[in-house]
């Protein structure tokens, strides 16, 4: 029920939100920074699902404009890789990361899993939706 009411405020949000392209992706600095996976969306159904509250530590992506090297800080695992960007189009190398294994490393998996099959991105506010040719699509928020 949450998951639904959710995305229906989301679809109501950009349906009568009136931003024009120049609003968005503004600057391509805008990515950079450290952000925090909030939510994943399933490519097929669209269903969002939350990052459990229960996980203490949270999934985060950093985006340095310093040879367009990506850092990946997970559950149990950091990591890094590059990216590089053409106006909202983003392509994101494989990552390299520790292998430790721990509890909830399911949600490590989605990131890393979907980071690597992104192909688009949108900013608006401090909310990141990274598109991915992968299972979900990435919902962030940025903390820094």
């Amino acid at each position: 029920m949450k998951t639904t009411n959710l995305l229906l405020i989301l679809i109501f949000l950009l349906i009568n939100t009136e931003c024009k392209k120049s609003d968005m992706n503004q600057d391509n600095s805008l990515l950079m920074g450290v952000w925090t996976l909030t939510a994943i969306q399933n490519v097929k159904t669209n269903q969002i699902l939350n990052y459990p509250d229960s996980i203490p530590k949270k999934e985060s992506i950093t985006f340095t404009d310093s040879a367009s090297v990506l850092i990946f800080g997970g559950v149990c695992n950091e990591g890094w890789g590059s990216y590089s960007i053409n106006e909202n189009k983003i392509n994101i190398s494989p990552i390299t990361t520790t292998l430790m294994l721990c509890k909830n490393i399911i949600w490590e998996d989605y990131l890393q899993n979907n980071l690597e099959n992104a192909f688009m991105y949108t900013i608006y506010a401090n909310q990141l939706i990274i598109r991915t040719t992968g299972t979900f699509h990435l919902i962030f928020k940025k903390i820094q």
